[in-house]
């Protein structure tokens, strides 16, 4: 089980994810590595049951 930091960090790296910015840029913009947020990434979306970005997106972005 992940701790405080990282579940904050997961749900940044999530809201930056819906709101379409690359990892490169989300990087940038929390002062990770990419590879970083490449894995956050991968937590969130096996912890919210999909395959990849477009699923996330998908699921989760708001209709407009």
């Amino acid at each position: 089980m992940g701790n405080y930091k990282q579940y904050r960090r997961e749900i940044e790296v999530a809201v930056s994810i819906l709101s379409n910015l690359s990892y490169k840029n989300i990087a940038k913009d929390l002062f990770i590595a990419e590879s970083t947020v490449s894995k956050h990434a991968s937590n969130i979306f096996k912890k919210t049951d999909v395959k990849n970005r477009t699923e996330f997106l998908k699921r989760f972005r708001k209709k407009k």
